[in-house]
This record gives C-alpha cells, structure tokens and sequence, in this order.
C-alpha cells in the first residue's frame, strides 16, 4: 500500500453504491476528491465478499461500521 491509497472497507463501499445509504453523498463527493488527488482506494478479497451481503442483513453502512464485537 502506497502512501497516496486508502484503504476502503464495507461501510465505504455501501455508502459509495447505495443511493439510499444515509452517508452516500458524503462517500460520493470524497471519492470525487480522492480521484482529483489521484489516489486509489485499496481494499482485501474479504471485503470484496462481504460488501454485498450487508443489505440482506438489513445493515446500513453506519451500522456496519459502529457494531461492536460480542
């Protein structure tokens, strides 16, 4: 990972993909940016996995980012 990638998770990418989510302007407009600045957004193979289970899980990105482990 270089030092001009970040590193995006599953809340990232829901709230970059689904319109609904409430942070997805937020998430849209800092792509925009990161973009401008030519940085990549970096993520794992389990990330890719899990990213689309969230909403069959009726989890929201903001949900997804603050549960605590058990």
């Amino acid at each position: 990972m270089g030092a001009a990638d970040v590193f995006m998770d599953s809340p990232g990418f829901l709230a970059l993909w689904d319109a609904s989510d409430e942070h997805h302007a937020a998430a849209v407009a800092l792509q925009g940016r990161l973009a401008r600045k030519h940085r990549h957004f970096l993520t794992t193979d389990y990330v890719v996995d899990e990213t689309p289970s969230l909403p069959f899980h009726g989890l929201t990105s903001r949900a997804w980012a603050v549960r605590l482990p058990p």
